[in-house]
């Protein structure tokens, strides 16, 4: 007999870099990409921000080329966490994504809680 799971949809924050060589024409291809990458997962994005193209903190090397500028792409995503870890390869895979983050948004609403507990504290000792 096979066990029946359920699909626990969840949403997960997605943050990548694109070279900064990247024309905008070049960078929407990759957008695309990865948008296309989020709907092969059964995935819905949310919501999608260009943070726009900042200077790197150290070089990133990948393919011979060493990176110090990169556009930055912030996507939150509803996807099937069962599909997560495979849409994360895909995304990894994808050599025009020089760097991404992807981490589930409830972690994230948990940090911020926390730090905002943290805040209360620190000034009711005050």
């Amino acid at each position: 007999m096979k066990l029946k799971t359920t699909a626990k949809i969840k949403l997960y924050e997605l943050t990548y870099l694109v070279s900064g060589s990247f024309t905008d024409s070049e960078l929407t291809k990759v957008q695309e990409a990865v948008q296309a990458l989020v709907k092969k997962h059964k995935g819905v994005i949310k919501s999608e921000d260009a943070w726009g193209k900042k200077s790197l903190a150290y070089g990133i090397r990948q393919a011979g080329k060493t990176h110090t500028e990169a556009h930055f792409i912030h996507l939150i995503v509803e996807l099937d966490s069962a599909k997560a870890p495979a849409f994360e390869r895909d995304v990894y895979l994808n050599n025009d994504v020089i760097r991404h983050l992807l981490v589930e948004a409830e972690a994230i609403e948990k940090i911020e809680a926390e730090e905002k507990l943290k805040e209360k504290l620190g000034k009711a000792e005050k």
